[in-house]
């Protein structure tokens, strides 16, 4: 919500899988969107959006900032966790954790950028997301520490 009153006139911001109760409390400023009905509305969601924003304080390796990118989609974010991983590609800004000044300029930078950042977006979640390679991946990893 406070990011929708810095960006003000300059952007709208949407938030997502919200109960009705939730949406109903919010202020004009902020769209709130029900839970999806499926990946295909989610995915919906993340193509069509210029940047998600992903505040989180804390996580190991969000699953949204995977999905968006994997859509095509830059993610504006807190440099935490592995989200600061993420973030550090061709589609990604990092933030300093708690500056919602700079997340959101961050958001800006990137949502005026998509059309360019599309393809490295896609690029960097299929090299790094993919479920088979994170897979041989850790099989790797076991067998080194294992001596398999």
């Amino acid at each position: 919500v406070e990011i929708s009153r810095l960006l003000s006139s300059r952007a709208r911001v949407m938030m997502v899988g919200l109960t009705e109760k939730q949406c109903e409390s919010l202020p004009d400023s902020v769209i709130g969107i029900k839970r999806t009905d499926g990946p295909e509305a989610l995915v919906s969601l993340y193509a069509t959006a210029d940047c998600l924003i992903n505040p989180t304080y804390e996580d190991t390796y969000p699953t949204v900032n995977m999905e968006a990118m994997a859509c095509g989609t830059p993610v504006a974010g807190y440099a935490v966790g592995g989200a600061a991983e993420q973030l550090a590609s061709p589609g990604g800004m990092p933030c300093p954790v708690g500056n919602i000044s700079q997340l959101a300029e961050a958001a800006l930078t990137l949502a005026a950028r998509k059309a360019e950042l599309t393809k490295a977006c896609r690029a960097f979640a299929e090299a790094n997301f993919d479920r088979a390679q994170a897979l041989n991946t850790y099989t790797d990893l076991y067998k080194a520490m294992t001596g398999a």
